[in-house]
């Protein structure tokens, strides 16, 4: 389902609503920068109607709508995160002292 913001609105208004959706400012940053660098890898559709042209501005503005939200990490990520801590040798293992 598209959103649709008709007017293009000027940086300052759609930082303050990207701002009351996200108070973390680096979340926001975030979230955004995700969404834009999708948009613009074409691995996305925008989800607003908008005269923007820009993958920045198109995201900011879907973040203004809420039509995207920060959500939690990926599952995998994390798993892949532990199996990789698991495959580096701690000061504390054997191994470890022999080097």
């Amino acid at each position: 389902m598209l959103h649709g913001d008709e007017d293009m609105k000027d940086d300052t208004t759609l930082i303050n609503e990207v701002l009351d959706r996200i108070p973390n400012k680096y979340m926001a940053v975030i979230v955004a920068s995700k969404r834009a660098r999708a948009i613009n890898d074409e691995t996305a559709r925008p989800l607003v109607r908008t005269s923007a042209t820009k993958p920045t501005t198109v995201a900011l503005e879907e973040v203004a709508v809420e039509a995207v939200v920060p959500g939690p990490a990926s599952p995998g990520i994390e798993a892949a995160e532990e199996e990789e801590k698991e495959l580096l040798p701690s000061s504390d293992s054997p191994a470890a002292e022999e080097e």
